[in-house]
């Protein structure tokens, strides 16, 4: 699996955008309306962003919900509650992105990742 690593921008341009992503990845505005929001093109928007963390806007926030998706499986959620919480429509979606990265389902990727009961248990 690719990195997932999400470096900040430096620019206060980009700050609030990301500010609030953190806070809440499923916002789905797009670099466009974030680029309204803060005075500026899209394309200045875009171009600052992939040259202050190396990626395209769409990735950063991609990995963003990857990440939180993870946070959210490690705490035992639901697959359901967690499409919901990153404001997936549904959860075959929600699946659907999820198995574009690591290659398998969240469900799966998660029990590769923990110890099973039976084997905490010898």
């Amino acid at each position: 699996m690719a990195s997932l690593s999400r470096p900040l921008p430096s620019g206060p341009r980009m700050f609030r955008a990301t500010q609030v992503l953190f806070l809440n990845p499923a916002d789905a505005r797009t670099i466009g309306q974030w680029a309204k929001e803060v005075g500026t093109s899209k394309r200045t928007l875009g171009r600052l962003f992939a040259l202050q963390t190396g990626m395209p806007f769409r990735t950063w926030r991609q990995q963003r919900r990857l990440l939180r998706t993870l946070e959210l499986l490690g705490a035992g959620a639901q697959v359901t509650t967690i499409a919901m919480e990153l404001g997936y429509d549904n959860t075959s979606l929600f699946t659907t992105m999820f198995r574009r990265c690591p290659g398998t389902t969240a469900t799966d990727y998660l029990d590769a990742r923990m110890p099973k009961m039976t084997e905490l248990n010898r």
